[in-house]
């Protein structure tokens, strides 16, 4: 078919411009009609002034005269569109309006015009046969009600036909609503890659469920200047059975389907019940900006959330709850650059992303329970996100760098409910842990040969496990006043606010041989010793015991009664010291910094004396 518009991105207004040539030509066939009816308008309001039909309509005059008269005499009125197809009274040129599709007020409304056959054939949903040879064809709205078209919704009949009616001749900006129910179809309901604006809704959150293994909303684009797809308050249920005991799973399609989509936003939609719920993938272009906010949920698939393709970009979960799906709550993945970039999760709940019945355990790097990963990724943002009971909370592999996780609170359990968070693989780098609390006894596990910038701010409640001078993070200000958050051997540790004062003793913050010449302090995870009144004599600190590579520490003297002397030494045995002299401390404010070197040597960076 010929086009009329040069540039392709324009084509879809050629479809306004055929639809506009058809319905003049629907206008010209009824052209007798029409002017009846202007006849009959003319006839009654000609000589009317303004005022009298503004007191007409507020004194219900001009409906009454309407009704007894245009609407007595060209529209007719008839209970069900059910009943119209027994009927044999309206003749070619009425206008039948019902009140319900198979019973009066169930939603399947609408307005009727009756005509001869031509080639028009009757479909049983907008064309409908009467008993004398006309047919019935329903005026179609710019909204389009599936019930209006013959649908049941009543999780009983199948309703394909209707809906895929609707889904096919929907007008760009138009809408298809569900009135309340549940309906049934055996095929997926698609939206034309060349269409916009769609709006796909229901008042009362409708199921539609997909009897099949089908994919069901695919709303996938020809290019950016389509789609912008409006989703709300819908129930979109595939062929799985999260809980039903076996841990099988057999459905193979999407629930939502935004492979090159565009734009679209889904408010207050659950998606349950596949194999993937919401499926993106930008692999063969794009699929850009789609928005699932305002209480959605993504639950019982196999796999909740799949973002793929090397386009798949700046997609954003606000305020949806991730749960009950077998294997991943969230995968971010791609293989070949360019990679998906700054994808977002905000304010999600992400709990119980595994296999059902959950497992007594779990072994060590159980993939079939985690809460998000990121594969091949860059940019992901994961903030002000809840987790709980999975096996880990989040991945990050496959070269992901840049990954953001912020301000979560992670539950930690035992067994298949560890929740642990996990950087794996080499080149898995420059990722953010910032402000994560795990409840207690959480893991950040470092399970690569090389990972480079990887930071772990502010954080609390974990320990890290795997760590080599290869893939050491930075770790900063992990938990105030509290040890063993993160400082492992070998981390590059600059734990900010990890204050201790000095006293007599081995563990943390103590100085074994208080008094002598021998003696050596425990500087595990602290960045500043207070040395105060607890000094009991004269002391020479030999030994600087639990730093690691990296690590910084302030020493401050505050107190005058004692002096604390540092030789110079070799690193090992005493500090190297600016000035290759020892160093006293006996007045207030007197500090030196320390730097413990990846040589394993103590140095003194600086003195205040």
């Amino acid at each position: 078919m010929a086009f009329y518009s040069e540039y392709p991105h324009t084509r879809n207004y050629d479809d306004d411009l055929r639809e506009l040539i058809k319905l003049y030509k629907d206008l010209g066939k009824e052209y007798e009609t029409l002017v009846q009816i202007y006849e009959l308008v003319q006839q009654h309001i000609k000589d009317i002034t303004i005022e009298q039909l503004q007191q007409w309509l507020d004194d219900g005059t001009l409906e009454d005269l309407i009704n007894t008269t245009l609407f007595n005499e060209k529209i007719s009125q008839i209970e069900t569109a059910d009943l119209l197809m027994q009927n044999s009274t309206f003749s070619n040129g009425s206008v039948v309006q019902t009140l319900g599709y198979h019973s009066i007020n169930d939603g399947g409304h609408g307005m009727y015009l009756i005509k001869t056959q031509g080639d028009t054939t009757a479909n049983g949903c907008t064309v409908l046969q009467l008993p004398n040879g006309l047919i019935a064809e329903l005026i179609i709205p710019f909204e389009i009600n599936v019930k209006a078209l013959g649908a049941y919704g009543d999780g009983v009949h199948d309703d394909t036909t209707p809906l895929l009616f609707a889904f096919a001749n929907v007008k760009n900006t138009g809408s298809i609503i569900f009135p309340v129910g549940t309906y049934l179809t055996a095929e997926p309901l698609i939206i034309n890659g060349q269409k916009m604006g769609i709006s796909i809704y229901s008042e009362s959150r409708s199921t539609i469920k997909f009897t099949n293994d089908t994919h069901g909303l695919v709303l996938g684009s020809e290019n950016e200047n389509y789609g912008r797809h409006i989703v709300k308050n819908l129930i979109i249920q595939g062929i799985n059975n999260y809980f039903a005991g076996t841990n099988t799973y057999t459905s193979t399609k999407h629930g939502i389907d935004l492979t090159k989509g565009f734009y679209c936003s889904f408010e207050n939609v659950i998606v349950k019940g596949f194999q993937h719920g919401v499926h993106i993938d930008g692999s063969n272009y794009n699929a850009i900006h789609n928005t699932f906010y305002g209480n959605c949920e993504i639950i019982e698939n196999e796999i909740g959330v799949y973002i793929t393709g090397n386009a798949a970009n700046i997609n954003q979960f606000n305020n949806v709850r991730i749960r009950h799906n077998w294997k991943r709550g969230v995968i971010v993945v791609a293989t070949t650059a360019p990679f998906p970039t700054s994808n977002m999760f905000i304010n999600c709940y992400i709990e119980s992303n595994i296999p059902y019945p959950y497992p007594e355990d779990h072994t060590t790097g159980n993939s079939d329970s985690v809460g998000i990963l990121i594969f091949g990724s860059y940019q992901t943002v994961i903030q002000n996100c809840y987790f709980e009971n999975q096996y880990f909370a989040a991945i990050m592999n496959g070269s992901s760098d840049g990954t953001l996780i912020e301000n979560c609170f992670i539950v930690v359990g035992t067994g298949n409910g560890i929740n642990k968070i996990s950087l794996q693989g080499d080149g898995t780098n420059g990722n953010i842990i910032n402000n994560v609390y795990f409840t207690d006894g959480g893991i950040i596990e470092i399970n690569g040969n090389t990972q480079n910038y990887n930071q772990i701010r502010n954080s609390k409640g974990f320990t890290i496990t795997g760590i080599t001078n290869n893939n050491r993070p930075d770790i900063i200000n992990s938990g105030k006043n509290v040890y063993n958050n993160g400082v492992s051997n070998n981390a590059l540790t600059l734990i900010k606010s990890s204050m201790v004062a000095a006293f007599n003793g081995s563990t943390i913050g103590g100085i074994t041989g208080m008094g002598t010449t021998t003696a050596s302090v425990n500087l595990q995870s602290v960045s500043e010793l207070q040395i105060g009144s607890l000094l009991t004599g004269d002391t020479t600190l030999t030994g600087f015991t639990g730093m690691v590579p990296g690590q910084l520490c302030i020493l401050y003297n505050y107190q005058e009664t004692h002096t604390i002397t540092i030789p110079n030494g070799n690193g090992v045995s005493g500090p190297i010291t600016p000035s290759g002299t020892d160093i006293k401390l006996n007045k207030y404010g007197q500090s030196v910094l320390l730097y413990y070197t990846s040589l394993n040597k103590v140095v003194i960076l600086a003195a205040n004396l």
